[in-house]
């Protein structure tokens, strides 16, 4: 987050008009979902295989 502050203005300008910290204010929480929501899906699909897996009758 801090490296997005550092390099706003150079994003800006590289990306015509792109701000990455902009961006990333107006947008925090769209990405925080995406970020637990995939955490989450990761976790839950790897507990389902390890214990398919180790529990088998």
């Amino acid at each position: 987050f801090p490296v997005t502050v550092w390099l706003g203005d150079a994003t800006g300008e590289f990306f015509v008009g792109l701000n990455v910290y902009d961006y990333y204010l107006s947008n925090f929480w769209q990405i925080a979902l995406i970020v637990f929501a995939s955490g989450v899906a990761i976790g839950a699909i790897s507990s389902y295989l390890a214990v398919r897996r180790y529990l088998r009758y």
